[in-house]
């Protein structure tokens, strides 16, 4: 996953799937100097889930996978992809803390699809994923004041099945649209190719 500010580039590197990853952490890297930071250096931003306890292998089990994050106003915000209650929890970050930090727990959200990545753009958050019988869904969330995403309505669209269209984990939006990215999708019925589809902004209204 990744994201960025004016400055620096963030690459997740917090993926989980067997929950049981104890080094969660995101890659800080400047990809322009400015007056604080003559050197284009790479810093590691660690951090830990402080409501996981358990750290055992449980294969596509966990509530505490992760592959979505954006920046916004200052901190580093993480939506997980939790294989067992099927609904995403929003964590931040504070991107200036280089020793293991608490991700900060901010609101909870049942989306009844695993979350696997997240776009945000002009005050609203973008989020896609798939359900377990491999529906791929993006809902849409508008910001509040707080910085919070789940306390107004949001709107939900599907958009098919991995099966037809692939499994969908990355999502990028500008003025024009919304970008979707697809991986290979191969079952004992079907090999679905790596896919990169485009939704017209005028398609959503």
């Amino acid at each position: 996953e990744i994201s960025q500010d004016e400055i620096y580039l963030y690459i997740g590197d917090f993926g989980n799937n067997a929950g049981n990853r104890t080094n969660l952490k995101v890659f800080k890297s400047a990809v322009r100097a400015s007056s604080s930071n003559s050197a284009l250096q790479e810093q590691e931003i660690q951090f830990k889930y402080p409501e996981q306890t358990a750290f055992n292998l449980t294969n596509k089990k966990t509530n505490f996978d992760g592959e979505a994050i954006i920046f916004l106003n200052g901190k580093l915000h993480l939506f997980t992809k939790e294989w067992s209650s099927n609904g995403t929890t929003h964590y931040t970050l504070n991107p200036e803390i280089f020793e293991v930090q608490n991700a900060e727990k901010q609101e909870v959200f049942k989306t009844n699809f695993m979350v696997t990545d997240a776009a945000y753009f002009e005050n609203q958050l973008y989020l896609v994923g798939y359900a377990k019988n491999a529906d791929v869904y993006l809902q849409i969330f508008t910001k509040s004041d707080d910085d919070l995403f789940f306390t107004k309505n949001s709107t939900k669209y599907f958009l098919g099945s991995a099966f037809t269209i692939g499994q969908i984990e990355g999502v990028a939006v500008n003025e024009e649209g919304i970008f979707l990215s697809g991986e290979r999708f191969k079952t004992a019925i079907s090999n679905i190719p790596p896919k990169l589809f485009f939704i017209p902004e005028e398609k959503l209204k």
